[in-house]
This record gives C-alpha cells, structure tokens and sequence, in this order.
C-alpha cells in the first residue's frame, strides 16, 4: 500500500469514526436528486433552498445581483431565482453552501480550523465576485472548486492533527518549502491530491473531481486549454490571494500579484479589484463575528401585513408579465411563494385534481416540515360539508380567521386538523378551469391567528394569481396535438 492510499484510508477512517461531520455525500446527491425530473424541478428545489434560510438568502442575493437585474425587476422569491439562474447554478451554490455550514460545525471553537473556514470563505468570495460576469454556472464550479481546495486543508487539521503539527514544523524549518510540499514530505499526499479524493468520495461533479490538479498558468503561457483547467487556475489565484491577505500582505502586492493573470484567466482587471475589496471586507467582517457571540435566532412572527393588498398587486404584475412563456410546473409554486410572501404565510401547499382517483393530493409545498408530510395531505372530490369542499363550491378565495371557532371547527376534516393542530387561521384559494376546480392553495400563519379578514382588493388579487395558474393550464391543453 503506498503512503498515499494510507493517509487518505486513515483520514477517511477517522472521519467515519468521529461522526462529527455529516454525511455531505448524501446532502449533494440529495440536491443533485432534485435536478433529475426536469418536470419537478422547480418546486422540488425551491422546496430544498426555502428549508435553509441562509441558503435562500444567497440565491435571491445572487439573482439580483448587477448581472441578473437587467433580466426585468427585483427577484424576490427563490422559485423566480430559479428561473432567472437556472437548477444547474443553483445545485453548485446549494453544495459550495453545504461543505462550508457542515465543516464550520465540525470545526467548532478550534481555532485553527476556524482559520481555515475564514480562507476558504474569503477565496470563495473571491472566486464568485471576479467571475460572475462570465455566468452563474461557471462561477459557481469555480466557486465549489475553490471550496475545495481550501477544505481539503481543513481535513487534515481536524483529523491528522498530529500530522499538521509535523508539516507546519517543517515550513517553519524551511521557508522556500510550498505547503503542499511539505505535505507531500509528511503525508505522501497533496492538498490538492486530498481534495481530489474528497471529490470522488462525496460524489462531487466530475468537473469539479478533474480540476484538482490545476496550477495558476506560468505567466509566458498561453490561457488554459480545457474549462477544468481554467477552474483549476481561479481556484490556484484565489487560494494565492487569501493567503496574501491572511498573512497581511500589502493591497498593493496583492492587486499587483493578481492582475499578472488577468489576461490569461479572461478577467476584467476593474472587477478584480472590486473581488479584492469585497474580499477583504469580508475578512474583516468574519473577525468581528467572531468577536460577538452571535444572537439567537427567533421564531419569526407570522401575520397578514397591512400592505398585503399592494404586495399581492405587484406580485401579480410580475407574473403577468412572465406568465406566458412559462409551464405550469413553473409558474405554479412561484405563484404559491409569491402568495406566501405577500400574505406572510409561515405555510403553503397546491393541491392539485387527481382525475382518476377523483382526489385532491398535495403535490407541493413550503414551510417548516411540509415536504416530509405532504403525501399525508388528500382529500376525496365528492362533496363533504366541510371548508375545502365549500371554497370549491364558493368559486373564490376564502379565509377563517380562526378554525378552532365552534361555528367553524366541526366543519374542519380530520386529516388537516391532524397535520395542523396548531392552525388557526387557514387561507384556501381555489383553481378553477372550464368550470371545475382543479386546483387548490392552502395557507397558514401557524399558531398564530390572522388579525384581518381578506379585503376585497386582496380577495380580488389573490383569484387573479390563481387564474393565471388556470390560463397556464389552459395554454398546455391547446398545445396538445389533437388526432
């Protein structure tokens, strides 16, 4: 067995042992699983990104970012930022996201590892920021390729401690001495060997596995030959720049160091030195953080805001505009976001017409705990006397303020107020097409009760978003050939 094979089978030995880092294998094919059924796509993945609050937040941060705000409007909901990005850039962020929250667990107060977090977050900013205007999805490999050189560094502090001990003491020894270097000496592995490994064990894209390996191009060279290469490169430059910054190298050398590879990496200079000032914003900003215990998060607070109706308005607006270029399995769930947004739901599903069971099923939905219990929510089409079948017959959105009410509770069915318990408040908005409702949205603030009932500007918005779910039904029964 060679010295590689060893440390990389006593790192992976260890890893499994200590149980501190969760199986990242199964978050990415867990993210790259939703991107297989193009048809569920987006409701499946703006389901995954909406469950992780700091993950939806770098989505729609990414979607109105300067190079996506030309494409019509703020993105405020994470199933338009799909649509704007595409599922490809979404499942690099969605991982690159998942290396760094799973590794800053298992890094916990150490603070060598804390060390190395800080530099993997500062040459990822570093590598999207400067490569943004080439698109999304190459920014973000880049991104995820960088992660990955940095963390590699991260495996060997928390599990080969005695190991970094012996490697940071021969760089010590001798300062011409690369740290891959040394730890070829020491571990009879690379960083970027080890990295290369992590890839293939967690099952990583292959155009992340293949870039392991690349070098920042000679400065004589010409420009990389392949795009794992040129991934491999800005992932080589930012990890050179982090390091510069970590070890309080002048801006000056910096910008002067980095702006050799502009040319051959196809990088604009002015927004390297933006990706430099960014990044060292950031550095500074990780410092303080880590100075000021963080406040816990609280439970947010769920109600109808008084500007629902204008909300509800310039949703509409918006998906007017994009409505008929869309599928249903698009327009769908960002109608239902958008609805949640608008009204501050803290749930939300789409129960769609099974016409062959004759039963309503839930087919998606977002909110705390909805995905894993969404096969539980049905209900048959026959008529009972309760409040699902009375909006049906209704024909328009309806609310009740408070579902535990005498008057309303006996017309409650058992299957939702067993899902619900704590419901008090439900909004349902139905779906009608060619006279039958084949659709419908349910609503909750949770257990806290909606303070105002719907006003009729809000009533009237709410039937028109559900109607242009309605006409992109329609639009896909007049698309289809008749013989």
């Amino acid at each position: 067995m060679t010295k590689k094979k060893t440390v990389i089978d006593k790192l992976w030995k260890r890893m499994s042992v200590r149980g501190d880092v969760p199986s990242l294998q199964h978050s990415a094919e867990h993210i790259i699983r939703s991107l297989q059924d193009e048809q569920a796509s987006v409701t499946d993945l703006t389901s995954l990104v909406l469950s992780d609050f700091a993950f939806s937040q770098k989505v729609l941060r990414l979607a109105n970012s300067a190079m996506y705000r030309t494409m019509g409007g703020d993105v405020t909901t994470v199933s338009r930022a799909i649509m704007v990005l595409g599922v490809d850039t979404i499942e690099y962020l969605g991982l690159g996201l998942q290396l760094l929250n799973q590794f800053q667990s298992a890094a916990g107060s150490r603070e060598d590892a804390r060390g190395v977090i800080k530099r993997a977050q500062m040459a990822a900013e570093f590598t999207r920021t400067m490569t943004i205007a080439h698109g999304s999805h190459p920014s973000e490999e880049a991104v995820l390729c960088t992660l990955m050189f940095q963390l590699s560094r991260l495996l060997v502090v928390l599990y080969l401690e005695d190991e970094w001990a012996r490697i940071q003491a021969k760089m010590a020894a001798d300062p011409s001495l690369s740290e891959s270097d040394a730890c070829r000496q020491i571990l009879g592995a690379t960083l970027e060997e080890i990295a290369e490994e992590a890839a293939l064990q967690w099952n990583l894209p292959s155009e992340i596995r293949n870039c392991m390996q690349a070098e920042l191009p000679a400065l004589d060279d010409s420009t990389p030959q392949s795009h794992g290469e040129w991934l491999g490169a800005v992932a080589a430059l930012s990890a050179n720049v982090a390091t510069m910054m970590e070890s309080h190298v002048s801006e000056e050398e910096i910008a002067d160091f980095v702006l050799q590879y502009t040319e051959n990496l196809a990088l604009d200079p002015i927004v390297v030195q933006q990706a430099l000032e960014q990044t060292q914003a950031l550095g500074l900003a990780i410092d303080s953080e880590q100075e000021v215990p963080a406040a816990s998060a609280s439970e947010p607070e769920f109600d109808k805001p008084v500007d629902a109706a204008a909300r509800l308005g310039t949703a509409l607006v918006d998906i007017r505009a994009k409505a008929p270029s869309l599928v249903a399995t698009s327009l769908t769930p960002w109608v239902v976001e958008s609805i949640m947004n608008a009204l501050n739901l803290k749930t939300g599903f789409m129960m769609l017409l099974h016409p062959e069971s004759r039963r309503y099923v839930a087919r998606f939905g977002f909110g705390p705990g909805i995905r894993e219990r969404l096969s539980r929510f049905s209900f048959d089409a026959g008529f009972v006397p309760d409040i699902f079948h009375l909006v049906v017959t209704k024909k328009e959105p309806t609310l009740w303020l408070d579902v535990r009410k005498p008057s309303v509770s006996h017309r409650m069915p058992a299957w939702y107020t067993t899902e619900f318990p704590e419901a008090r408040s439900v909004l349902l908005v139905p779906v009608h097409l060619q006279g039958k409702c084949i659709a419908m949205m349910c609503g909750s603030w949770g257990e806290t009760p909606c303070s105002r009932e719907l006003s009729l500007q809000e009533t009237q918005a709410l039937s028109a978003l559900a109607g242009e779910i309605s006409g992109s039904f329609e639009r896909a029964m007049s698309a289809r050939p008749s013989y």
